[in-house]
């Protein structure tokens, strides 16, 4: 996938392009990592690791 665009702010947080993030949250007895829309009011998709979340983002920028 080439050079990691995003970059880890905190342990619960990724910064990506464009203002979209990453966050790191504890749902369902295990983490999850949830995509931000930049100024979304919640969350774009959820996913159960932090690979997956990025491959959602590529694929909800190239639609």
């Amino acid at each position: 996938m080439g050079e990691d665009i995003w970059r880890q702010a905190d342990d619960w947080h990724w910064v990506g392009p464009d203002g979209w993030t990453i966050c790191k949250i504890w749902s369902r007895g295990d983490y999850r990592y949830e995509l931000w829309q930049p100024g979304g009011q919640c969350a774009v998709d959820t996913r159960d690791n932090l690979k997956a979340a990025k491959v959602r983002y590529n694929e909800i920028v190239k639609q």
